[in-house]
């Protein structure tokens, strides 16, 4: 009845009834150690009653006896790898669960870093010695993202795939494993969006400044060129407007 008890019981990927399936498994282990030792003592026993025999009827007393020997001995085999079995299950269940929470918190912890640093980034200037400074940054940032697309892909291809399918019987649990998996895919898409938006406007700001410099360079030019004002009130005005500019 322990035995039938602990194994019918779900796995659980939540730390505290995990340790609990762990010690009840333990208990099961201790008992069929228990069994093993008055099994081997009854099998001690009937090797001395066989001394002792005198008859026919003790001769099937004996036999009798082995029958039923060999029957617990056979059961107790059946429940020494059942509970081999589920301490299996437990130790690979264990293991998943805690590289999937390792990977699942390396990302969020990741991209919530990015998009902490992809806020400090400002496309908005004329100067385009600026806009390549945060050019710079931006290829760092986007460099990390594609680094840690192979391990955004481990995630999802191989640890959270291997869980899902160890508790798939565990419905409770399936549903938060598969909840956690939605939020931070969603999470890896908004920062891909972000990312893209950021290079676009990156992009636009880099047109936009060339641009502007290079009217600000044709009027400074064209500024310059004029040397022959005769009206000093005019050439004061063209100093004063190309200081502004």
């Amino acid at each position: 009845e322990l035995l039938i008890s602990s194994t019918s019981d779900t796995i659980s990927i939540q730390p505290n009834r995990l340790t609990e399936q762990f010690v009840d498994n333990a208990v099961v282990k201790n008992e069929l150690e228990k069994r093993k030792i008055s099994l081997e003592q009854l099998h001690s026993n009937i090797e001395q009653f066989k001394c002792t025999m005198t008859n026919e009827a003790d001769i099937d007393t004996i036999k009798g006896l082995e029958e039923k020997l060999s029957l617990l001995n056979k059961h107790w085999l059946t429940m020494k790898q059942a509970n081999d079995l589920r301490e299996e299950n437990l130790l690979l269940i264990q293991a998943c669960t805690n590289i999937f929470w390792s990977e699942h918190n390396q990302l969020f912890t990741f991209l919530n870093h990015l998009s902490t640093q992809l806020k400090q980034i400002h496309p908005c200037s004329t100067s385009c010695e600026y806009i390549k400074h945060e050019q710079e940054k931006y290829n760092q940032l986007i460099g990390d993202f594609s680094n840690y697309k192979i391990k955004f892909q481990d995630f999802f291809q191989k640890h959270s795939s291997q869980l899902l399918t160890l508790i798939s019987d565990n419905q409770q649990d399936t549903e938060d494993i598969k909840r956690s998996i939605y939020d931070i895919e969603q999470q890896w898409n908004h920062v891909q969006i972000v990312l893209n938006t950021c290079q676009n406007d990156l992009s636009q700001a880099m047109k936009k400044s060339i641009e502007f410099n290079s009217k600000l360079e044709n009027v400074s030019t064209w500024l310059n060129e004029k040397t022959n004002i005769e009206n000093n009130n005019d050439f004061e005005q063209i100093r004063m407007f190309k200081e502004h500019l």
